[in-house]
């Protein structure tokens, strides 16, 4: 494609994305905010009216004569997406509008072995319950590092798994785009777009489950670094002393803070015989909920495990506050939804560690979406990459 085809393919992109947003309600509008000529921002509208993405609304009352501007919406309905999280624990899926709404989920224990089957046998479920317009495309969040040019999930710590090309095998069996990300990237960008972050220009949402990621947001963009790898910050390492042998599943953080992490020290103490509320049926299957549901019970062995989380979940807080300047820090993942109460001590420890002028003023938050964000952000990825090549597509250039 040449540079004026990637431009028109921008433009329809941009404009596109304000109108839905609200953010350019009418064609004067759209040509003032984007520096384009009036024939351009008319042409690109007729065109994403024809593809019944937008429609004309009623007239808008300016204030001056003549002639009042046609207001312009989106039609979110235009078409659905396909929402998967490969996470480390349990594979879910949902139908998603355009505009973020989600039509329906369900979930189901992950096994890793078989997730390629899985996901494609859960993406038919969802087919089958598919009214109406037509499925765009599947966007797929996973837990793990991903090749941004592939789509190919380089490693799943927690599943044991390297190098699936998941893109290729659901393409192959299901004929949709597939999209793959990293799924805390995804979790950033639907926290941003619909959640605790809203529209900020700069934030950093850290999820914090069975491993720990962060997803980073700067100058309104999900910023990836060079090799997709930003945010892998379950590698960050406080100790003193180095590892006996390089990290290479889970990092030198989710050691100590993740859900993974926090039930290997419980099960060391229970090998070393430590005297614990804790018993091995408690902690099947990851369960860091019960360590901490036994700190709270006066559990001293556990309580020393989860001040050492807590600890280090505010270091790393801190760090970043200190790095990069941000306007907000939103914490999600299911260790950070059922536990809300460490929340204060993470922002004593930022309010301790941080450089002092930005401490007092970054906002500390919880996530609003929940499991839903992960939805959210794969739904926006998708209609933000396919829908203005696939609407250029539709309507070549005269």
């Amino acid at each position: 494609m040449g540079a004026s085809g990637q431009q028109r393919q921008l433009n329809i992109q941009r404009i596109y994305t304000a109108i839905r947003e609200d953010l350019g309600t009418n064609r004067a509008e759209l040509s003032r905010r984007f520096g384009l000529s009036k024939p351009t921002v008319s042409e690109i509208t007729r065109i994403l009216i024809d593809a019944n993405l937008v429609a004309e609304g009623r007239p808008q009352r300016t204030g001056g004569r003549g002639r009042h501007p046609i207001g312009l919406v989106a039609v979110p309905d235009a078409y659905h997406i396909l929402a998967i999280t490969l996470g480390g624990t349990n594979l879910r899926g949902a139908i998603v509008n355009l505009s973020g709404h989600i039509k329906h989920h369900e979930s189901e224990k992950a096994d890793g072995p078989r997730l390629e089957e899985q996901a494609e046998q859960l993406i038919r479920r969802l087919l089958e319950r598919v009214e109406g317009p037509p499925v765009l495309g599947i966007g797929v969040g996973a837990a793990g590092t991903v090749d941004q040019a592939t789509g190919r999930i380089l490693n799943m710590p927690a599943h044991g798994r390297r190098n699936v090309d998941l893109p290729s095998y659901l393409t192959g069996k299901i004929g949709l785009p597939v999209l793959v990300d990293n799924d805390v990237n995804y979790g950033a960008i639907g926290e941003w777009w619909r959640g605790a972050a809203k529209q900020e220009r700069n934030t950093i949402c850290i999820s914090i489950g069975t491993g720990i990621g962060a997803g980073l947001i700067l100058d309104g963009k999900l910023f990836r670094g060079s090799r997709n790898l930003v945010g892998e910050i379950g590698y960050f390492y406080h100790r003193v002393a180095l590892p006996e042998a390089p990290l290479t599943s889970f990092g030198g953080f989710e050691h100590q803070a993740s859900g993974w992490g926090i039930c290997q020290r419980a099960e060391e103490a229970l090998r070393e015989g430590a005297a614990t509320l804790l018993t091995a049926e408690h902690l099947a299957g990851d369960q860091a909920r019960a360590v901490f549901d036994a700190a709270a019970r006066g559990d001293e062995v556990c309580r020393t495990i989860v001040d050492r989380a807590v600890h280090e979940i505010g270091i790393a807080v801190a760090n970043t506050i200190s790095l990069l300047d941000l306007d907000s820090v939103v914490l999600t993942g299911g260790l950070i939804g059922a536990h809300k109460e460490i929340l204060e001590d993470i922002e004593r420890i930022v309010h301790r560690v941080a450089v002092p002028e930005s401490r007092d003023l970054v906002d500390i938050r919880l996530g609003s979406l929940g499991k839903e964000a992960v939805f959210l952000g794969a739904a926006y990825e998708v209609q933000e990459t396919l829908l203005p090549e696939l609407v250029a597509r539709q309507n070549p250039a005269r």
